[in-house]
Formats: C-alpha cells, structure tokens, sequence
C-alpha cells in the first residue's frame, strides 16, 4: 500500500513536523538569558527539569499532569505548584513557538497537507498539547490525541492509546501509516498496533522501517 493512498495518517509532533535540535538549542538560550537576569526563580528552571525528568519514568508515564507537576515541585522546592505549572506553560509550549515555526519540516507539513486534500484522515498523536504548536506550523488535523484528550492516558509507547486511536477512528491498522521520528516511541507504538512505520531523520526525509528495537 502507496503511503499517500492511505486511509489514516498518524503524525507526530516533536521531531516529526518541525526540527527539535535547533529549536532546543533556541530555547536553551532564551532560557539562560532569562534566568541570568532573574536568579531568584532558579527552582522554577529545576521545576521544568524534573517534570521533564519524572514524565520519562515508567511511573510518570501514566500519572495524570497534576501529579507529575506535583512531583516536579516537590523535587524542586518550589512551594506554590500554580507558580510552576505557569513556568511550564511559558517555557515548554509557549516561548518555543516561534522558533517551531521557523525550523518547520517544510516537505513533511506538505505531504500532509496533500494526504489530507486527497481524502486521508490525519490524525496527530502527541505525548504534549500540540494544538498551539500545530497553529504555530499552519497545519490542521482531523483529530488530536495526547495525554489527557482522547482518551489517551499514557505516554508512548502505549498498547491501549493506539488501540484507542484506531478503535474511535474506527480505521484497520493496515489502512493506516504513522510518521514519527523516534522509533523507540513512535515505531513502538505503530508495532503494538500492527501499523506501518515511517521513520522520519533529523534530514527531514522519511523511509519505512520494519525493525523497531
């Protein structure tokens, strides 16, 4: 089956629609420059660290986003846990969105733009809220899965979220191909659920692979 004649898409976000390294490198700065001048919120910097941190724990995976900022807080020693969740609504998908827009995977945001013109369902699966960081790229999508929409609970790779997925969209796993730029998550998730995997490189371009680890 020719990928553009499929009937289902599944995108990823981060990595997969825009490229991650010069975005991070980006943010890496924004956020040094900022806390140089503001060295009193240093625990809110270590706050988003071990957010990040506790989201990768197989624990984490599956606690609701409230827990995971808790968590986060107390590691950090921030007090007020409202004052970190707005740190981490500015740093992590707030502040990046220009810089997403600026480093876009331009071919990739353009077959999907062709696939969905052509009839396919795309559907964007993410582990964050992408729908600020799809505006940002001037994409849409038919529907949008992640934590705590969809009723997706945990983090990729996840058995039970594709079978979700492909239950509510009520799509065959070998009508549908999913794009994504860690196999380790992505191709996992697309193996669990039997799904074509198109492995898209920090080039951009996107090749089929069948061997996930």
């Amino acid at each position: 089956m020719d990928r553009t004649a499929a009937k289902c898409a599944i995108f990823d976000v981060d990595g997969t629609l825009y490229f991650q390294r010069p975005v991070r490198k980006g943010m890496a700065l924004r956020l040094a420059g900022y806390f140089l001048t503001h060295p009193w919120r240093w625990k809110e910097l270590l706050g988003i660290y071990y957010f990040r941190k506790l989201r990768e724990t197989e624990a984490g995976r599956t606690a609701a986003l409230e827990e995971q900022i808790r968590g986060a807080a107390r590691r950090a020693g921030v007090k007020q846990e409202e004052r970190l969740k707005r740190a981490i609504q500015r740093w992590m998908f707030e502040e990046p969105l220009s810089l997403i827009r600026r480093h876009a995977n331009e071919p990739l945001l353009r077959l999907l733009r062709e696939m969905r013109a052509a009839g396919t369902r795309v559907i964007i699966y993410s582990d964050y809220a992408p729908e600020q960081k799809l505006e940002a790229l001037g994409v849409s999508a038919d529907a949008v899965y992640y934590p705590g929409r969809g009723g997706i609970e945990e983090l990729k790779p996840s058995r039970r979220a594709m079978e979700t997925i492909l239950k509510t969209e009520r799509v065959n796993p070998e009508h549908c191909v999913f794009f994504g730029d860690r196999p380790e998550r992505d191709g996992k998730s697309a193996a669990l659920a039997g799904i074509r995997f198109l492995h898209v490189g920090s080039d951009g371009t996107w090749r089929e692979e069948t061997e996930i680890g």
